[in-house]
């Protein structure tokens, strides 16, 4: 297979990693590779998880750009199971299913939202009535139980919102800290990000917002702190040179750009995860093999194996000498 560059004439300028990108005015959030292969001894995890003895962690990078004054960038990286996490709400909030498998795009039943701001407004008159200075007795004693009764309405129709399909909407909340111990200053501070990604389906005045999706990222330097579990933090008191930017994106949006990322994850596995699975299980065959025999040479050969099978005393299995486990 040929590949191609932008170029005709076959030169290559310079190579992004950018997956995919959505914008709003005068913003942009990226999603770039930020994908990493475990080291050999790790093989089975295939993605670097991080930590001293293990490969840097692996994951997607998210990275804001403001040009609102000048140009500011922030960035994070995410996990990659919260991509398969973000799609689903994605899919459960966009589109709903035909028979024959097509998608219908539908939007927060208008009559939901009409009765939602109708029980806080009884709530809210029915309670300044009952706070003037009425006679307690007669009839404005039942406002007393109309406020409760619109305040307890409207706090039920809170937990439960709906749309038009009769289903829940789903809202998000993520929030993660990390300390990077790989890059160090010269005096002593590490790289900080701090990042926050949560869905809402409604605005501080009730209203449905078009671009629920926030995405937050604090990026700084600060001194670390050990913690005695093994992990790293950092001392608060010690920020420095400190940005905070973020972004709000569409559903629609959102899930073009996790699809792709999605994508690209399953490809990136496949490509660079089978060599590194196929030379971590040769390895451990191998080392396996030598404990073996080892571990016959100082039993003077008395274990009993099957013909054509050799039997580990670690986990009593089986593996054969061409390397096929059975």
């Amino acid at each position: 297979m040929e590949i191609r560059t932008k170029d005709p004439k076959g030169s290559v300028d310079r190579i992004y990693g950018t997956i995919a990108k959505a914008a709003s005015k005068n913003k942009f959030l990226d999603f770039r590779n930020s994908l990493t292969l475990a080291y050999l001894e790790d093989y089975a995890n295939i993605q670097g998880i991080g930590g001293s003895k293990h490969a840097p962690v692996s994951g997607i990078k998210l990275l804001i750009q403001d040009n609102t004054s000048g140009s500011q960038k922030a960035e994070a990286i995410i996990p990659c199971f919260l991509v398969d996490k973000m799609l689903q709400v994605c899919r459960s909030n966009a589109v709903e299913m035909y028979a024959d498998g097509s998608a219908m795009s539908f939007q927060l039943d208008r009559t939901a939202v009409a009765t939602r701001l109708l029980l806080k407004n009884m709530a809210s008159a029915c309670g300044h009535m009952v706070k003037q200075k009425y006679h307690p007795a007669g009839p404005f004693a039942e406002f007393g139980s109309a406020a409760k009764g619109a305040e307890s309405a409207f706090t039920d129709f809170e937990k439960y919102p709906v749309v038009a399909s009769g289903k829940p909407y789903a809202e998000f909340s993520y929030r993660q800290e990390r300390v990077n111990t790989y890059y160090k200053s010269n005096d002593g501070f590490v790289k900080v990000s701090v990042l926050s990604i949560q869905r809402k389906q409604f605005n501080s005045k009730n209203e449905v917002m078009k671009s629920p999706w926030i995405v937050s990222i604090s990026n700084f330097e600060a001194f670390p702190n050990q913690q005695k579990n093994g992990t790293t933090s950092y001392q608060s008191s010690s920020k420095r040179n400190e940005i905070n930017l973020f972004i709000q994106v569409s559903d629609d949006d959102m899930w073009r750009c996790l699809y792709a990322v999605s994508h690209f994850i399953s490809v990136w596995e496949m490509a660079y995860g089978i060599p590194l699975v196929q030379s971590g299980i040769a390895a451990y065959e191998q080392q396996q093999i030598s404990f073996h025999q080892n571990q016959q040479g100082s039993d003077n050969g008395q274990n009993e194996t099957q013909p054509g099978y050799q039997q580990t005393s670690k986990d009593n299995s089986y593996y054969s000498s061409g390397g096929n486990y059975r």
